[in-house]
């Protein structure tokens, strides 16, 4: 199928999503489930970020840290941070 497809090429390593904005925007929203599946299974192709000015750092990491709850811990320092830095090669 075609979502088996799409998920072939994120867990392959072609596919970084951002998590700018949307984490403040749809709170309280279906969408929040969908960003929990996604950090759940595939927290090596998400990137932290807090959409700042719209938004404060510490209020989108707060959001963050609510949607990992439960999840080990790895999965939230890959987010917050351990992704982005094995992106940027640092």
């Amino acid at each position: 199928s075609d979502i088996d497809q799409e998920l072939t090429v994120i867990r392959r390593g072609d596919v970084t999503i951002d998590l700018s904005f949307t984490l403040m925007r749809y709170a309280g929203s279906s969408v929040m489930a969908d960003l929990r599946w996604l950090l759940a299974h595939l927290d090596r192709r998400l990137v932290f970020g807090s959409d700042f000015p719209e938004y404060g750092v510490g209020e989108a990491f707060a959001a963050l840290r609510a949607l990992a709850e439960g999840l080990p811990e790895e999965k939230l320092r890959n987010v917050a941070g351990a992704n982005l830095a094995r992106l940027l090669g640092i």
